[in-house]
């Protein structure tokens, strides 16, 4: 296909969407298992909720079983920059539960970002770092996510800080 818009899945049809970029209009392919042909998958929740449909985190571990695919990565938005403090230990939380979203999909690497934003300008940018690493130096919150995975968890996930 090459690139030519944004997908969308959905795991219990087995319809793959392109809401295509240079024209108004929205394609639609069946993926069967057989035309897959793929070794593994990776989660990324955009335009949908893991942390409140646990029905769904287990479709999507029992049709890659089913399918004999991987589920290689779980990665997730997450923003620490510019917050206070309540609301840095609510973000914190929020990624304490992404965690166990990927213990339940049964990944063995995670990877979040740290400065989720909708500005995402070179003078944003350039504003928003210094805080970035203030927070990833002084607040030690990717210490303490890794702790809980390390400890809380039983699997082997390597947690990825990316920035």
């Amino acid at each position: 296909m090459g690139y030519k818009g944004t997908i969308e899945f959905d795991w219990y049809t087995n319809l793959l969407k392109v809401y295509m970029h240079h024209t108004n209009r929205i394609e639609t392919y069946e993926v069967l298992p057989d035309n897959i042909g793929g070794e593994h998958v990776e989660i990324v929740p955009v335009g949908f909720n893991l942390t409140d449909n646990p029905v769904l985190v287990e479709a999507i571990r029992e049709k890659a079983a089913e399918v004999g695919i991987e589920i290689s990565n779980y990665a997730f938005g997450a923003g620490f920059a510019g917050k206070n403090e309540t609301e840095y230990e609510t973000e914190i939380g929020r990624v304490l539960k992404e965690v166990d979203i990927a213990a339940r999909l049964g990944v063995k690497l995670m990877r979040h970002d740290v400065a989720s934003v909708t500005d995402i300008s070179m003078k944003h940018f350039t504003e928003e770092l210094p805080l970035i690493c203030f927070y990833g130096e002084h607040k030690k919150a990717n210490p303490r996510i890794h702790d809980y995975v390390c400890v809380s968890q039983p699997f082997n996930i390597l947690h990825v800080l990316k920035i």
